[in-house]
């Protein structure tokens, strides 16, 4: 369940990322960027060329990464069947998973910025982490329904209906 909730997670993010490179006119330019920097300690952008090792080296650290954080959020929603309240903790690792990321980024790849502007990190993590937490409560309907009732019918609606509309527009 954590893998699939982190590939999901890590699916979401290349999907928008890759939009974004696609809108910019530079197909897979960021993952060949952040490849570069993990496997070639490339610090600047406008020294990468895209291929495919990079892309697919960057792609499989991604998964791994994204696997990591299914599998602790997994756990949490496992515990959480059995305490309720860890439904808070699920939350709050959310967040910090969000707070983490920026300033890995920040620290580690602040010549990325160049080309990764913080927005497109922080919606990308933001996609990934409403489509981890979509998959959860689909796997675990008992601890959505005993938690908040009959608003997960309502919210999960709401949800869809907000991404027919975003997709529309």
């Amino acid at each position: 369940e954590g893998i699939v909730a982190g590939l999901i997670g890590a699916a979401a993010v290349a999907i928008l990322i890759l939009v974004f490179d696609v809108a910019g006119g530079a197909p897979l330019q960021s993952p060949a960027i952040l490849g570069s920097a993990i496997f070639k300690g490339i610090r600047d952008p406008s020294l990468v060329t895209v291929s495919a090792g990079t892309v697919v080296g960057y792609t499989i650290v991604h998964g791994l990464g994204f696997i990591a954080v299914g599998l602790i959020a997994a756990f949490l929603v496992a515990t959480a069947e059995r305490e309720p309240a860890m439904v808070m903790a699920l939350l709050i690792f959310f967040a910090a998973f969000e707070v983490f990321f920026l300033a890995l980024i920040a620290f580690w790849a602040l010549p990325v910025l160049g080309v990764l502007a913080w927005w497109e990190i922080l919606a990308g993590n933001l996609v990934a982490s409403a489509a981890m937490l979509y998959y959860f409560p689909r796997r675990h309907e008992g601890l959505a329904r005993s938690l908040i009732g009959r608003c997960v019918d309502v919210l999960r609606e709401g949800i869809v209906a907000g991404f027919f509309g975003g997709a529309v527009v």
